[in-house]
């Protein structure tokens, strides 16, 4: 009985002494402080690495830090200092040992992709590629094409806000500057079906034709409008109408079908939807159970 009450204590005694002891490693914030962090603890010190960094890489200014990796200075030594402390970002570790010098993000290969989230780096990008491309003004743009800005490494921010479409890019950042997006000489087909585009065409006509109030298009001439660039863009997207096209993109003003006094009627045939939707009636295309969007309908064929 004593004997082997004697035995249990001993391995007791032993697995207690054997037993491995474990702590969980720090938190990454504590790496910022004693002992873990005595090689990154100051600015000094980072700086005196990425002194030696600049070295070993051949970098002599600054703006070739946008052609290097963050696995590049990783292998020299300083995972430890970008993982624990930027986030694996060099451009965040570039900001702040150097915070003097202007750091363009958009030029690093890899770019946070947080960085475009912010609309106002959409702005930063523009401005400075406008300057890149030798536009004097805005009215550079008018000539540019979506290559120029995939060319200039902002693929990620036309493709994820503005559907690859520079003029919508335009249109939206310096949507304080008056565009007339009928001068763009790039416009991918599809931009006009966008009810936005269409409705900056027309805003563009109209101050072009001097309208200044929603009546003035009633008394448009015909010849004029067929003329004008923005008849395309009528005649493919409503069917030669005028008046649908503007009930289209302005909704909210009680237009009246009949004031457009150069509009002619259209032939049954040519009405913009199934037969069986149409009557006539003294003379008058209508549509059955709504005679109010018949006349919208009406061609400019004078």
């Amino acid at each position: 009985m004593i004997r082997s009450v004697r035995l249990r204590l001993i391995a007791r005694t032993t697995q207690e002494t054997v037993r491995p002891s474990y702590k969980s490693p720090p938190a990454v914030e504590s790496l910022r402080g004693e002992p873990n962090a005595v090689k990154w603890g100051s600015l000094d010190k980072q700086r005196q690495f990425f002194k030696e960094c600049e070295s070993k890489l051949g970098i002599t200014s600054l703006d070739q830090w946008y052609k290097i990796t963050a696995s590049q200075v990783e292998e020299l030594g300083g995972a430890g200092l970008i993982a624990n402390y930027y986030g694996r970002s060099l451009q965040s570790a570039l900001s702040t040992i150097y915070p003097n010098h202007h750091w363009r993000p958009w030029l690093f290969r890899k770019t946070p992709r947080s960085f475009w989230n912010d609309k106002s780096n959409h702005r930063a990008y523009f401005d400075w590629l406008q300057e890149e491309l030798g536009f004097a003004d805005r009215s550079g743009w008018y000539s540019a094409s979506v290559d120029q800005v995939l060319h200039h490494s902002a693929s990620g921010v036309l493709w994820r806000f503005y559907n690859n479409s520079l003029i919508l890019a335009l249109t939206t950042i310096y949507s304080d500057h008056q565009w007339d997006v009928l001068a763009f000489q790039n416009v991918p087909k599809y931009f006009w079906k966008n009810p936005s585009a269409q409705r900056l065409a027309l805003d563009s006509m109209g101050r072009e034709m001097g309208f200044k109030s929603f009546e003035d298009w009633y008394s448009i001439d015909v010849a004029r409008l067929k003329e004008h660039k923005c008849w395309s863009l009528i005649r493919s997207h409503y069917s030669h109408s005028l008046p649908a096209a503007l009930q289209t993109v302005y909704p909210t003003h009680p237009w009246e079908p009949y004031g457009f006094k150069n509009m002619n009627l259209p032939a049954l045939e040519d009405a913009t939807e199934p037969k069986s939707h149409w009557n006539t009636h003294d003379g008058v295309l209508k549509r059955k159970k709504s005679d109010k969007w018949a006349p919208f309908y009406f061609k400019a064929t004078s």
